[in-house]
């Protein structure tokens, strides 16, 4: 049987307090600034069934709160709305000095998280996007390395069958001093037979 998850008191009344449209309502028109209230429309206020916390943030979360309600409420809510960065700010203002040290530093710690994972993901964009560059060039230099080793096997052999330097820069579409140099190259001799 897997043990049952174990989530602090706090935690739990938290979600079920905050649940009631009324009292998440009242609980916010009482612990916000007036400042913070004006910017905030709370008539929209709804009660969503889900969460946007995932559960290795929910980890790092239990982790790095420690317990501590207000930090708790501060990730809920920065995890839960959809509010512009520029009103977080102008809302954090606002705050009381002590609190206002709190959110930051928690809002720092959200930030850094995210900053973080997006690094991850762009080295990860990166290292797909430079595997794929280099299955390209690969390919390319292959595809050329090829077509080389196909123009000096029909210059060599051309040459050894007797075949005029002119005619072989037309079938090769190189210069004579090319085709020249690739038979050199090769040390063959033409067959006289």
């Amino acid at each position: 049987m897997m043990p049952k998850e174990i989530r602090p008191p706090h935690d739990a009344f938290m979600k079920s307090l905050l649940s009631d449209i009324d009292i998440a309502r009242d609980f916010l028109k009482t612990f916000l600034p007036e400042r913070l209230q004006a910017l905030l429309d709370f008539q929209s206020l709804k009660a969503e069934q889900t969460t946007f916390v995932t559960p290795e943030l929910s980890d790092t979360l239990a982790q790095t709160t420690g317990g501590n309600l207000l930090k708790e409420v501060i990730v809920y809510m920065v995890s839960i709305t959809k509010i512009p960065a520029r009103q977080w700010a102008e809302m954090v203002k606002a705050l009381p000095a002590a609190i206002k040290e709190e959110v930051m530093s928690t809002y720092d710690m959200i930030l850094q998280e995210g900053i973080q994972k997006g690094i991850e993901q762009g080295l990860q964009k990166g290292i797909e996007q430079g595997i794929q560059k280099g299955i390209q060039k690969g390919i390319e230099q292959g595809l050329q390395k090829g077509k080389e080793k196909k123009v000096n096997e029909v210059v060599l052999r051309g040459y050894q069958n007797g075949v005029s330097f002119e005619i072989l820069c037309l079938l090769t579409g190189l210069g004579e001093e090319e085709v020249k140099a690739i038979i050199a190259q090769h040390g063959v001799e033409e067959d006289k037979g």
